[in-house]
């Protein structure tokens, strides 16, 4: 029995011994694949490297960080945010800046004081268009305030936004125009744009596909023309066919501009000419004729009051003496009906005319304005017709 167990052991140990050697020889002889070329775990590329570590220096690692978001509640840390060179910090302190300086005049003034304008100033100018854009729109927005835009004159920013106004960006464009249409509200401001040529810019954006644009560049030049001296920077063919082209526009806030920039030209006999030469009591007229432009007759009757000193222009005029004479009956505005009344009077001492108004009935007409109730000015110009013409 013993040698039973003995001799069972003896094989075993010799099965191992032979199985040990087999593995040794499938190994030596590459039956079986190394490791490294076993396929590698599923999600894990073949070619994945491993770098070393980046050698960054002290200096640059105190630069750059995680992302730090800020949340600023006072407009003085938007201020101090501005002069950041992250562009995502300067964009969101502007957009919040100008929300709180739309919200009401005190916001502005608060901005004013607290050195904000001088910085969104360094901006203007930025290599970046969208800060650029935002910076000059924040500018914009509290030019509408009379302490800004006096700031904006005492820091001579005239010459830049006439700059800017000339570029091709649109909204930059938009905005420069607007700062500017401000600035000219005060007489050392209109002076600044002038002497800064900014009347020939301001022609040739008349003809801008924008109205917002045109309506900028409109009202900055009716501003400029609050100064008699500067009639005379526009009394040219080339700078007056912009703006009568701009009474037949589809929008009526550039058709009042327009009629307004008219009168004043029209007040200066250079200007009366330029306006006889391309006829422009014509569109005028059309207008006037309308009784939905009713709105528009009162300027557009003053301009053709002050064009009939031109005795050429006047006999042009003559025309639309029954259109007059329908709006002095029709409308209900009481300085139109005056403004007719005197655009009847003066057009009254060509003789013609004088005779078909008698025709028509005008003394009775003026004898009914005397007698009734109606302002003091009505019955004044009623009276001095009565008493030169008729």
């Amino acid at each position: 029995m013993a040698k039973s167990n003995s001799k069972g052991a003896d094989e075993k140990k010799g099965k191992e011994k032979k199985d040990k050697k087999e593995k040794k020889e499938k190994k030596e002889k590459g039956l079986r694949p190394p490791k490294t070329s076993m396929q590698p775990p599923r999600g894990v590329s073949v070619d994945l490297e491993i770098k070393p570590p980046q050698q960054i220096s002290p200096e640059e690692a105190l630069k750059k960080f995680g992302p730090c978001h800020v949340e600023a509640q006072q407009a003085k840390t938007a201020i101090l945010l501005l002069p950041s060179p992250e562009t995502h910090v300067v964009l969101e302190s502007l957009n919040c800046l100008q929300k709180f300086c739309k919200k009401r005049d005190e916001n502005k003034r608060m901005f004013i004081e607290m050195g904000g304008l001088i910085e969104a100033r360094k901006l203007i100018f930025s290599d970046n268009l969208v800060i650029q854009r935002f910076a000059m729109k924040l500018i914009a927005v509290t030019s509408t305030f009379h302490e800004a835009v006096v700031q904006l004159r005492d820091l001579d920013l005239a010459s830049d936004f006439i700059s800017l106004a000339a570029l091709e960006d649109d909204v930059v464009v938009e905005y420069a125009t607007f700062a500017l249409s401000s600035l000219a509200m005060l007489y050392t401001g209109r002076l600044q744009i002038v002497q800064n040529t900014g009347v020939p810019l301001f022609i040739h954006l008349l003809s801008h596909t924008d109205p917002d644009i045109q309506k900028n560049s409109a009202e900055t030049i009716w501003r400029l023309l609050e100064e008699p001296l500067n009639i005379d920077l526009i009394t040219t063919k080339g700078s007056v066919e912009p703006i009568v082209k701009l009474v037949n526009s589809e929008y009526p806030a550039l058709q009042i501009v327009a009629i307004s920039i008219l009168e004043k030209i029209a007040a200066r006999d250079p200007g009366v000419q330029v306006l006889d030469g391309i006829e422009a009591m014509h569109p005028l007229g059309e207008k006037l004729a309308l009784p939905e432009y009713g709105d528009l007759h009162r300027v557009i009757l003053k301009t053709l009051i002050n064009m009939c000193m031109n005795q050429s222009a006047r006999l042009k005029i003559v025309p639309l003496v029954p259109v007059a004479a329908r709006v002095l009956d029709t409308t209900p505005d009481s300085i139109a009906q005056v403004h007719a009344l005197g655009l009847l009077g003066i057009l009254s001492s060509v003789p013609p005319v004088a005779t078909g108004l008698v025709d028509f009935g005008m003394c009775k007409r003026l004898i009914k304005i005397l007698s009734g109730d109606s302002e003091t000015d009505m019955k004044e110009t009623a009276a001095l017709l009565l008493f030169t013409y008729f």
